[in-house]
């Protein structure tokens, strides 16, 4: 199993994503989300909001 990660900001309910060019989008969508790989970075992209925010941990089969 492969543990992947979500972050949504609790102020606007958008999930973010990791954009190619190593910034951080929002999209109101689930299905958009980014997964993160590691969990320092979801906490970092989370950080980086200023905002309240919640990480989703889901695990994907390989």
């Amino acid at each position: 199993m492969q543990i992947k990660y979500i972050v949504q900001d609790l102020e606007t309910c958008e999930f973010l994503y990791p954009s190619p060019d190593g910034d951080v989008g929002q999209t109101p969508y689930i299905k958009q989300a980014g997964h993160f790989e590691e969990m320092q970075d979801a906490l970092d992209a989370g950080e980086d909001l200023g905002a309240p925010f919640t990480i989703f941990t889901f695990y994907l089969p390989k």
